[in-house]
């Protein structure tokens, strides 16, 4: 299109084109510069926007995951911790089940610790979430902002090209009756 309106620029009257056609070949050139730099910020805001939008909407997920992660730990923590208490409860009055309940106590106690250090590592990993998506939280309407405005220009932009493109198509028309 740039090299169809360059050369359509370098035409006089001599070859034919009334001054009409000559003045709306240069108002094509200038909104056509202007337009295709502006097209192509727009979309590249569209695309960095739709990138940092998408990423929120993953944070605000993997924190919902996180989130179940951590309930279903520390539920199995308190069972642990109740089934451990009443294997105790058991060495105590059955002396002659020692081995077995031993047995127990150790399997329990090692998920127990398994248990913690897993609440830990998800408690760690919440936090992280939580920070990222807190700073998440500022950026998004900021971003939903970018992202529509950069959409209502590219909305614009395609307007004002159709619009160029009749009044281009008017006076070829016309033009073309004339001759």
């Amino acid at each position: 299109m740039k090299t169809s309106l360059e050369y359509l620029s370098t035409l006089s009257a001599n070859d034919g084109l009334s001054g009409a056609m000559r003045a709306l070949i240069s108002e094509a050139s200038t909104v056509f510069a202007h337009c295709s730099s502006s097209y192509i910020e727009a979309n590249m805001k569209v695309e960095s926007t739709a990138s940092e939008l998408l990423r929120a909407d993953n944070l605000k997920s993997d924190l919902e995951n996180n989130k179940n992660q951590f309930n279903d730990t520390v539920e199995t923590l308190e069972r642990a911790a109740a089934k451990l208490a009443r294997l105790e409860e058991m060495k105590e009055e059955l002396e002659k089940q020692i081995r077995t309940t031993n047995a127990n106590i150790m399997a329990c106690r090692k998920e127990q610790n398994t248990t913690r250090k897993r609440k830990r590592d998800v408690y760690v990993e919440g936090k992280a979430l939580k920070a990222q998506m807190d700073v998440m939280k500022e950026k998004v309407p900021r971003l939903q902002h970018e992202h529509d405005l950069a959409k209502e220009n590219q909305e614009e932009i395609k307007a004002e090209w159709s619009e160029l493109g009749e009044k281009f198509k008017k006076i070829v028309v016309k033009s073309a009756l004339q001759d």
